[in-house]
């Protein structure tokens, strides 16, 4: 039965050294697991400085929209329109970034919880190893209690093992304080079982020397007590050597679990650096994530100021188009009033061209005309002041009807070099209906005729540009 207890013993031991091993497996399975997070947490660095450069990008770009503004009008829509097309690409390309980052902080968090919830799971694991133990000291403790009581021999024999056992529990439990004490125990039975094979000796000595001194007759009774002594120094020497045996054993069990208790010791410290170690880079863990939501929150902020830029930047360029298609629908309607006045000028010129030879022939012959009366009049006053004062009052009738006819003559050419001039005006800034009006017509309540006669022209009459052209319709 001792033995099938050390038996039972050892696989308690053994079941113990198991456990050990695997949570030094678990131990290391975690740092492995530590490891990747490292990786990962490395991946998500790089994608915040890919973030930061696409950033920097963005910024350059806006730097070269910028710089790109002044421009002309046509190449500004289609800049526009492509910037535009490829700041909403840009920003979409953002977001799935920032998406892809909270997902890479989440499955961090969700590592974190995974390696929080192992080192619990280690806990539990150690608290599981504790209670295993606790169970199989109540199963040696029943094992004690449940054996057989057959003999009073052995019963004495069995509190002497179950005393041995209880010192080498109370060694155990102690971790292998006391190994030097039970070592001593161990030599002290020695020496008792030593001191009683001595005895036997000494008894058989004496057995001999009362042989030798009193010489009984009845040999047979001596030679059977030597026979019997004899035998029990065989079992003693049989005992001696099972005990060594144990002893050896048991030094060698005790050498071994010295080795176990060095083993686990340097496996808890072991442990205990890991959980440190595990520790530390959870904090570290903790501050990157925070230091990591910190400057998502900024980029987030960032982001937005950029967004509400780029907003009010395109609500301005929007205006801007507005405005500059408003201007180019304006400068277009002038354009073409321009080329229709271009054309009606072309007209009014050939008209006036016309007008012009006609009247340079009426002005020739009424210049002859006048250059006759003249030499008329120069003919009369030098009759007259050859005649005398006789004839002065018929040449003088004759003279004022010259000087009349010069007078209509000249009324007539002056008529005709009004009707000669251009018929049209050209806006100036600052213009008016009413001004043009007093400047042809000599009072702005005439504005009516001009605006009447280039109703083409004039949408309202309140509103005129400059370089246009209007007939001027004659009094």
């Amino acid at each position: 039965m001792s033995k099938n207890l050390i038996v039972l013993f050892i696989i308690v031991l053994l079941i113990v050294g198991g456990f050990g091993i695997y949570t030094y497996d678990q131990s290391n399975q975690a740092k492995k697991e530590v490891e990747e997070k490292n990786l990962k947490l490395e991946s998500s660095d790089e994608l915040i400085s890919e973030l930061q450069e696409n950033i920097q990008e963005k910024e350059k770009q806006i730097e070269e929209l910028k710089a790109s503004l002044p421009k002309e009008e046509k190449d500004l829509e289609k800049e526009y329109a492509d910037k535009l097309s490829e700041l909403k690409e840009e920003k979409a390309q953002l977001e799935a970034l920032l998406t892809e980052k909270e997902e890479t902080i989440k499955t961090i968090e969700r590592q974190k919880e995974e390696s929080e919830q192992i080192v619990i799971l280690k806990d539990e694991l150690i608290s599981e190893l504790q209670e295993n133990i606790q169970e199989k000291e109540k199963q040696i403790e029943e094992l004690k209690a449940s054996l057989p009581k057959e003999e009073k021999d052995l019963e004495k024999e069995y509190a002497v093992k179950l005393s041995e056992l209880m010192e080498e529990k109370g060694q155990l439990e102690a971790l292998l304080i006391e190994q030097e004490g039970t070592l001593q125990t161990k030599d002290r039975e020695k020496e008792e079982l030593i001191s009683k094979l001595e005895d036997c000796n000494n008894k058989i000595n004496e057995v001999k020397e009362k042989l030798v001194q009193q010489k009984i007759e009845d040999e047979k009774d001596y030679v059977a007590e030597l026979s019997a002594l004899t035998e029990e120094k065989s079992k003693l020497e049989n005992q001696l050597k099972i005990y060594q045996d144990l002893l050896s054993e048991k030094e060698d069990t005790i050498v071994l679990i010295k080795q176990q208790n060095e083993e686990s010791e340097k496996n808890i410290v072991e442990k205990d650096k890991t959980i440190t170690e595990l520790s530390e880079s959870i904090r570290g863990y903790e501050n990157q994530i925070k230091e990591i939501s910190e400057q998502a929150a900024k980029e987030k902020e960032k982001e937005t100021e950029k967004e509400t830029e780029y907003s009010n930047k395109l609500s301005l360029l929007t205006e801007e188009k507005s405005k500059l298609e408003t201007q180019l629908k304006a400068s277009q309607k002038l354009l073409l009033e321009k080329e229709n006045t271009i054309v009606l000028l072309k007209q009014q010129k050939e008209d006036s061209e016309r007008a012009i030879s006609s009247k340079d022939k009426i002005i020739a012959e009424l210049s002859e005309s006048i250059k006759g009366y003249e030499n008329l009049v120069t003919e009369i006053r030098e009759q007259m002041a050859k005649e005398g004062k006789e004839k002065e009052a018929e040449y003088a009738d004759r003279l004022a009807l010259l000087k009349e006819g010069k007078d209509i003559i000249e009324a007539k050419l002056a008529e005709a070099i009004k009707k000669s001039m251009p018929d049209y005006y050209e806006v100036k800034k600052g213009d008016s209906l009413w001004k043009i009006a007093e400047r042809f017509y000599n009072t702005g309540e005439k504005w009516i005729r001009i605006f009447e006669a280039n109703t083409d022209k004039i949408n309202n009459p309140d509103l005129i540009y400059p370089y246009q052209r209007f007939t001027i319709p004659k009094e």
